[in-house]
């Protein structure tokens, strides 16, 4: 059991610090793309943009919403070997996690298209919907995961 508990301690710790990664990373993807949008004339402010948003993604989004996937992963492989009640609320937040994915891959899509195909950045309508989305997601997350309501 106290190996579980020594497990537990690192996949949380771990779990933490990469979903604090992803989630200040993906609240501030949207508001570069909003940025992106508005300086799309100018393209000596556009290259520079798409480079910091490819890197962004590339560098750390991407990394930080794997090890969130592996790290949350092992910690439900934790509750269910000790026997941990699985409630609804572990449900909802995983479904929010996927929304949060969905905005991720996006956003991604946005911008492979902007790059390898020229098109232009998506309305600004888009990115704030997007941006409010992954506010809610990350909000309701976190309230789930502190309340734990049944």
């Amino acid at each position: 059991m106290a190996d579980m508990t020594e497990l537990y301690l690192w996949l949380k710790t771990l779990h933490i610090l990469s979903v604090i990664t992803w989630a200040g990373s993906m609240l501030l993807l949207p508001w570069l793309f909003v940025i992106l949008a508005k300086q799309w004339a100018n393209p000596d402010k556009e290259l520079l943009l798409l480079e910091l948003i490819r890197l962004l993604i590339k560098r750390v989004i991407n990394f930080a919403m794997i090890a969130t996937y592996l790290t949350g992963g092992g910690l439900i492989y934790v509750f269910v070997k000790t026997g941990v009640p699985q409630e609804g609320w572990l449900h909802t937040k995983i479904a929010l996690v996927l929304i949060l994915s969905g905005c991720h891959g996006l956003l991604s899509r946005s911008l492979r298209r902007i790059i390898r195909q020229g098109d232009e950045p998506k309305s600004l309508r888009f990115y704030y919907s997007i941006a409010a989305v992954i506010t809610l997601c990350i909000v309701g997350a976190v309230m789930l995961v502190v309340l734990k309501p049944m």
